[in-house]
């Protein structure tokens, strides 16, 4: 069996969808072709041919996004982010207080939402106060 999956940017832990499933190698490599260049280059597709049982895997061609890298990996810097945005969500949840650098930190990032959201006018922005009480 052929499988194509198209990654975002490489990247394992991103969206990523299924491009083809099938027998035919040749469609495979051109649906996977035609996906890296119809999603401008922001997918990066991997073509492994595999059992039926998805036992063994051998990876038959990469076509890579713009960033060019060789094979699909994992984000290990989007993963970071992802556990700290999860345990400051843990942490409001459960209306512990951040630490002072946290609080400056979301201060400026609400700041610079502040200046790309011009266009929001009800005001109704969350401030640091209600995110940080008790």
């Amino acid at each position: 069996m052929i499988i194509a999956t198209a990654y975002r940017w490489g990247w394992f832990n991103s969206h990523s969808y299924l491009v083809y499933v099938g027998n035919d190698e040749t469609r495979a490599m051109e649906l996977a072709q035609n996906e890296r260049v119809e999603r401008g280059g922001g997918y990066g597709v991997d073509v492994i041919r595999c059992t039926e049982e998805i036992e063994e895997e051998e990876r038959r061609a990469y076509f890579s996004s713009t960033f060019g890298e060789s094979e699909p990996y994992l984000n290990s810097r989007l993963m970071w982010f992802e556990r700290v945005g999860a345990k400051v969500c843990a942490g409001i949840d459960d209306s512990r207080e951040l630490p002072e650098w946290l609080v400056g930190v979301m201060e400026q990032e609400r700041a610079n939402a502040e200046i790309l959201c011009t266009s929001h006018s009800d005001g109704d922005m969350p401030t640091i106060s209600r995110l940080t009480q008790n």
